[in-house]
């Protein structure tokens, strides 16, 4: 079980755009993730942006444990600079995250059956 979050899968399918990895999108943010043989990978939170499980967390009197490697400084990088922008366009427009999560679930890439060197 994975913690991402609607708004994290959001920045990181316009981050991998930016950066090029357009290809790796449906793994990246699906539901369930089997790229790898024996192991999947299940992302229960995705539907929930993070101020919804703030304010949960603050309903259901929860102390939420803060990782400081998990935030991205703004400006320093593409990550960065796109937490930014997800973060701006939210606080005018309430559905951004569910908008970009929805339409880069549209995004098919062709599988080609064989698995990159590292994976092998």
């Amino acid at each position: 079980l994975l913690a991402d979050t609607g708004s994290r899968l959001a920045i990181r399918a316009l981050s991998m755009v930016s950066l090029g990895r357009g290809a790796s999108i449906p793994d990246a943010i699906a539901f369930v993730d089997r790229g790898l043989e024996d192991i999947e990978l299940i992302r229960p939170l995705r539907e929930f942006a993070f101020r919804e499980i703030g304010f949960f967390n603050t309903f259901e009197r929860i102390d939420p444990i803060l990782l400081p490697l998990a935030a991205i400084p703004a400006g320093t990088s593409i990550p960065g600079l796109t937490a930014a922008f997800i973060a701006g366009l939210e606080a005018d427009f309430a559905s951004t995250i569910n908008t970009v999560c929805r339409t880069v679930e549209k995004i098919v890439c062709p599988d080609s059956g064989e698995r990159c060197a590292l994976c092998k």
